[in-house]
């Protein structure tokens, strides 16, 4: 009866070792893949949402600085240049795919916001270049022509600068998501190794547990 008792327990005992092992090899595989997906994720949210926008408020930067449509479009009123004007509609069309490219995101509402503040001041500028035309055809005085062109550029440029900050903190926010997931997954591959002690200490502790599950077997038989 003794033998039978012993028996039960070591082959119980074998039992919940090979369960415990196998529980903690799925949960480790399923941490590990977690982890790798959020890696590639991190990674993804780093290098390819942030690079495209800023590759568009560089863009927008332009249009509204040195050489861009309000640069261009003040010179063509001072100077009645028509070079400047042809710049002016070549840089509006490029402007307007570049604004549509970026609306067409899920944006946040403050991203938003600022780039419709951009949107509408360069589109006072496009309603000008008539009165600017008439203005050049009729050799008007650059006085008169500034009061009537005349657009307060304030805005869009505190709006570009709102754009640049939102899209810095983005950049920030995604590189500490990135060191954030590497940090787990040096902490993870630190539980691994220790599994990988523990997974051998129990298959050496389940090869004994069976050993003596066979002897005692053997000796039940023998009896």
């Amino acid at each position: 009866m003794t033998s039978i008792k012993r028996t039960y327990r070591i082959a119980t005992a074998a039992a919940l070792l090979v369960l415990v092992t196998v529980a903690t090899g799925l949960y480790l595989g399923a941490q590990t893949r977690a982890q790798f997906t959020d890696i590639a994720e991190s990674w993804t949210d780093f290098a390819e949402d942030p690079e495209k926008k800023g590759v568009w408020i560089s863009s927008l930067r332009g249009y509204l600085g040195y050489g861009g449509i309000i640069h261009n479009f003040k010179n063509y009123v001072i100077r009645k240049d028509e070079s400047y004007r042809a710049r002016i509609m070549d840089q509006l069309t490029q402007f307007d795919a570049v604004m549509a490219s970026y609306l067409s995101e899920p944006l946040p509402d403050a991203e938003r916001r600022a780039l419709e503040t951009i949107r509408a001041t360069i589109e006072e500028y496009r309603g000008k270049i008539k009165i600017a035309d008439r203005a050049v055809a009729g050799n008007w005085p650059a006085e008169r022509t500034d009061r009537l062109v005349k657009v307060d550029d304030t805005e869009a440029i505190l709006a570009l600068r709102n754009l640049e900050m939102l899209w810095m903190d983005s950049r920030a926010r995604s590189t500490e998501r990135i060191i954030a997931a590497v940090m787990r997954g040096e902490t993870l591959i630190g539980y691994g190794f220790l599994a990988m002690v523990l997974l051998v200490t129990a298959a050496l502790s389940i090869a004994v547990l069976i050993g003596l599950l066979i002897r005692d077997m053997r000796g039940a038989n023998a009896s």
